[in-house]
């Protein structure tokens, strides 16, 4: 993953809105590959990893896409 990624990335979880649905499922997504998908990430340094990028769309879009699939609203005090 490249440093604009991991920048777009950080930017989401850190500054976006804290009840909105894709966040959570983003969260949901990579503390499931942090957990469960070891043999997937390599190491840069002691203190650092890498996820595949596409392996972090995929599990997001798993979480997100039935949300946006049976129109639930998105962030909260939306109508559905």
């Amino acid at each position: 993953m490249d440093n604009r990624t991991l920048h777009a990335l950080n930017t989401i979880l850190r500054r976006d809105s804290k009840d909105t649905t894709y966040k959570f499922a983003l969260l949901r997504a990579l503390i499931e590959i942090s957990t469960e998908a070891d043999q997937h990430l390599s190491r840069e340094t002691e203190d650092h990893v890498v996820f595949p990028l596409g392996l972090i769309i995929e599990k997001w879009l798993l979480y997100y896409y039935p949300l946006i699939e049976k129109e639930l609203p998105q962030k909260h005090g939306e109508d559905p």
